[in-house]
């Protein structure tokens, strides 16, 4: 079935800008003519420059318009576009796919709740300190906050080095991983040994005093 039109796109407004009313109007006779009959027609204008343009795209709608047409009788031939399905088989469609992401979802829950009850284990087995084990527990929070890599191998590590970083920091277990969870630390790492006021303050006391006598056995010197 032959068309009974074609298409005029809004861009073919910028490409008649230059032109005046009667090469517009013999621009716009000539798609119509080609469209019809396929045969171009002679145009002397300034519209002879802006009507390969347009044919081109005439003929393309055209093979477009055409293939679909082709299309449509090749599927009434094979007997027509299948039948709509049901209301039952559209509902049960439609719940399938969220059940099987849900189950997807809940799988991948368990698995991490798998692996954190293994971590959680190992924390249990380090130490029998209860205080030390909530202490390990929250730092596995953290790790699994930060998106850690939560692995066995990656806890049990941190665990077999606790003891001698917490000593090299001068810490106790327990001091060392609540100083680590509240900086957020994902592994553990030497803490830097900090004196306190005290000792600062003695510490001082002491040279300002060793300072003074020196300075008192100098002036004796010079009596």
């Amino acid at each position: 079935m032959a068309r009974e039109f074609f298409c005029a796109y809004h861009s073919i407004l910028e490409a008649m800008e230059p032109l005046n009313d009667a090469e517009c109007g013999r621009l716009f006779r000539a798609c119509l003519n080609y469209s019809m009959t396929g045969a171009p027609q002679e145009l002397c204008g300034n519209e002879r420059f802006v009507f390969p343009g347009l044919k081109a795209q005439i003929d393309r709608d055209i093979k477009k318009y055409n293939d679909f047409a082709q299309k449509q009788s090749e599927n009434g031939k094979k007997g027509g576009r299948p039948p709509k399905a049901n209301e039952s088989q559209k509902t049960q469609a439609f719940f399938e796919k969220p059940k099987k992401a849900k189950e997807k979802e809940k799988e991948k829950e368990k698995e991490k709740d798998n692996k954190y009850n293994a971590q959680q284990k190992l924390c249990l087995e380090f130490t029998d300190d209860l205080e030390l084990q909530k202490a390990l527990f929250d730092w596995l929070d953290v790790r699994k906050a930060k998106r850690a890599v939560n692995t066995e191998r990656a806890i049990q590590g941190n665990l077999n080095k606790l003891c001698e970083l917490a000593q090299e920091s001068g810490m106790m277990p327990l001091e060392y991983v609540q100083e680590v969870v509240r900086r957020g630390w994902q592994a553990f790492y030497p803490i830097e040994r900090r004196q306190s006021t005290y000792q600062s303050k003695q510490q001082y006391t002491a040279e300002d005093a060793a300072a003074q006598m020196q300075r008192i056995l100098a002036q004796e010197g010079k009596t």
